[in-house]
């Protein structure tokens, strides 16, 4: 009975679960909002500035890619304190950022707060939503942790008429006080997002690693360990190449519909299909994920090299009716099906132990796929005068994404093989109290898996065949014969 109500408190996929799934996904509907806006801002930047357009493409520029390449650092923060800081620091930034913004009278000021100030606040305040929400579930944590994904799509159709009706209607500096207001209630999300039981044991796990292996504080919160491991960095590859094709539509797509003659309703068709063939894509990433937990990397791979294979035949189809609407109907599709999948896919592969740093990996990959994308694409069309040959050039590049996604399985394979023959031991660290277990060693024989660190303080039962039962304090009562579970630790 002590140890059902043990459970019942943990609020793990129950209870208290939801409710930070709810201020999760709330969070990120106002954060990725106000960050999409930039563009409908950048517009009246130009025209009040008149500065030019390379300038003034800095604040967004600087936004975007301070999310991605600070996403190692701020998920380090996650390990260090907690999820709820990160959220909470990450909304008081960017709540500062747009306030200074609506006080200041020169771009350059709005290029050093709406950019870099808010570029911060918003990779702190993403972490910390993407992460929380991945503790507090465990059997749906795969769903839910896509679910978040999909409702930062839903923000692309809100931000552009959001943000222009907040222009049209109030001005820039009541539009920057009007979203300092909203991204305030980042910090009472984060104040409700406490941490959770297996957000504090993550934490309690660093901390011994370091003292039993007298590792420095920055090698155990940004594990930079992960980077060896082939099959996960051939997943991390295959990231950076849909984000290639991905941030390349975005920005280039309307140019070409000019180059061929069209007008602006067609770019406002064009970018509209993109928008909603790439939310049908995230949407059915979902599905995926819910559906077929047990093959989403297959998925995975197999729908890159498609997008790969359909986007390099490109000049087949091109000058046909409807050709350019079909390419960019799948082009947004293909690019938006990965994105609720990848935070599901990278734990399978590292595990809940390193939630943080898979989500810092993630960002960061993500971001070079978005700075080179458009800059190669751009340049493969200045020499050529022509967006075919460029097109097919994004289609081969996410054709080998496909491939290197499709080769993580075997290096997978190869690692998994490689660790049973060195290894079949498991090592509990810090063991306090020992129940009903017979010849107890501080190593213990495991079934499955092969780990050599763990944060277990009390062992509840054990068995000459190696079923090891733990728990933690005030945790849920957990089976690590099965590998999985063994890799969470």
């Amino acid at each position: 009975m002590a140890d059902e109500n043990s459970v019942k408190k943990t609020n793990i996929d129950r209870g208290w679960a939801w409710v930070v799934m709810v201020t999760s996904n709330l969070g990120m509907i106002i954060l990725s909002t106000a960050l999409y806006m930039n563009g409908v801002i950048y517009v009246e930047l130009l025209n009040k500035y008149g500065e030019g357009e390379a300038k003034t493409s800095l604040v967004g520029a600087l936004c975007s890619g301070l999310l991605c390449s600070l996403a190692p650092l701020v998920g380090a923060l996650n390990n260090k304190i907690s999820c709820r800081f990160s959220m909470i620091l990450g909304g008081a930034i960017t709540t500062i950022g747009f306030l200074i913004c609506a006080f200041v009278n020169s771009l350059n000021m709005i290029i050093v707060f709406n950019g870099i100030f808010i570029g911060v606040g918003a990779a702190n305040a993403m972490s910390g939503l993407v992460c929380v929400v991945g503790f507090y579930f465990k059997k749906y944590r795969d769903f839910v942790l896509s679910v978040v994904f999909l409702t930062a799509g839903l923000s692309i159709f809100i931000s552009a008429p959001f943000g222009l009706y907040l222009l049209e209607e109030h001005g820039l500096t009541a539009t920057y006080l009007i979203l300092a207001s909203i991204q305030a209630h980042m910090c009472i999300f984060g104040v409700l997002s406490r941490p959770s039981v297996i957000e504090r044991q993550v934490q309690k796990h660093k901390q011994i690693e370091r003292k039993q292996n007298l590792k420095m504080v920055s090698t155990t919160y940004i594990d930079v360990t992960l980077l060896k491991n082939r099959s996960y960095l051939c997943i991390l590859f295959s990231i950076s190449t849909w984000n290639f094709c991905l941030s390349a539509g975005f920005m280039h797509l309307p140019n070409y519909v000019l180059v061929r003659g069209g007008s602006n309703s067609d770019i406002s068709l064009t970018m509209l299909l993109f928008s909603l063939s790439n939310l049908a894509g995230r949407f059915l990433g979902s599905l995926t994920v819910s559906k077929l937990q047990r093959h989403i990397a297959k998925v995975y791979a197999t729908e890159l090299a498609i997008s790969g294979i359909i986007t390099a035949l490109f000049t087949l189809y091109s000058k046909r009716w409807g050709g350019p609407y079909i390419f960019t109907i799948q082009l947004g599709f293909f690019t938006g099906w990965p994105t609720t999948m990848m935070i599901p896919i990278s734990l399978d592969y590292v595990g809940i132990s390193k939630m943080s740093e898979a989500y810092g990996y993630y960002f960061l990959f993500c971001g070079l796929g978005i700075f080179t994308g458009p800059v190669c694409i751009g340049f493969i069309y200045g020499v050529s005068d022509s967006y075919e040959n460029s097109f097919i050039v994004a289609g081969v590049i996410l054709f080998l994404g496909g491939v290197s996604a499709a080769g993580s399985f075997l290096c997978k394979s190869s690692e998994s093989t490689d660790s049973e023959l060195v290894s079949n031991e498991l090592t509990i660290v810090d063991i306090k109290n020992r129940h009903s277990c017979d010849n107890i060693d501080v190593k213990l024989g495991a079934s499955l898996g092969s780990i050599h660190s763990g944060s277990i303080t009390d062992l509840l039962s054990c068995s000459r065949s190696h079923n090891l039962y733990i728990k933690d304090t005030s945790s849920i009562i957990e089976d690590v014969t099965d590998t999985n579970e063994v890799d969470s630790l």
